[in-house]
């Protein structure tokens, strides 16, 4: 008898019915698919990044140009922890929210990106190109 058919006798007929060894086993089967079932539901993910552009609507406005100066405001629907701005430039600022400004020291064509994260380190991405002259 397989492993699997094993554990869809012991969990369909009782734990009781099997030997001890049996019993373990599915013990740590039903305590396996619990706590799958609890981060599943519950959307606990630990410390590591999980994308669901689903839960956040990350708008970005057109950009601002004044000269070599961005303003770039924006909107967020859902509550997050912080803001990560990659200016294109090779400089990205951490926690800074809504407007945020920066000052680009050549000319060129630059793509902004903005990450948004929420406690449970869900993340939404935009971009938006920006010429400075």
């Amino acid at each position: 008898m397989t492993l699997s058919q094993r554990l869809k006798k012991l969990l369909f007929s009782g734990i009781s019915h099997g030997s001890g060894k049996d019993n373990r086993l599915a013990s740590c089967f039903i305590v396996f698919i619990c706590t799958a079932l609890c981060f599943v539901s519950s959307g606990c993910t630990g410390d590591q990044k999980t994308n669901d552009t689903n839960f956040f609507s990350l708008n970005l406005n057109k950009p601002e140009v004044n000269g070599r100066e961005v303003i770039l405001n924006g909107g967020v629907a859902a509550p997050v922890e912080r803001i990560e701005w990659d200016w294109g430039d090779g400089q990205i600022v951490k926690h800074h929210f809504f407007p945020a400004s920066h000052t680009y020291k050549n000319p060129g064509r630059y793509e902004i990106k903005v990450r948004v994260f929420d406690r449970r380190n869900r993340t939404s991405e935009k971009s938006v190109a920006v010429e400075i002259k």
